[in-house]
């Protein structure tokens, strides 16, 4: 699920309610006012896109190198498909 700033859906897949609860809390876990377990088995990357922080959540996935590519790859597709420079 990725969410903006002041914690709205950009896009997700799967339920609907998950998605807009990882997404309200998201920018919260990001800069620490709330703790990073109130959402089970949710981890918040934030990075910015042009300027503008978002934050990818992800539910369920291992830790380790595997799953660090993995996100490293859909933040850079993100960040392709939403950047400026790709209009």
């Amino acid at each position: 699920m990725l969410a903006d700033d002041s914690g709205v859906v950009v896009a997700g897949a799967g339920s609907w309610a998950l998605c807009e609860e990882m997404a309200a809390y998201a920018p919260l876990v990001a800069d620490g006012t709330m703790p990073r377990g109130v959402l089970a088995n949710v981890t918040v990357h934030a990075f910015a896109i042009d300027g503008q922080r978002v934050y990818l959540c992800t539910r369920g996935l291992a830790s380790g190198q595997k799953c660090d590519d993995a996100v490293e790859e859909a933040m850079r597709a993100v960040s392709r498909i939403l950047s400026a420079k790709a209009a």
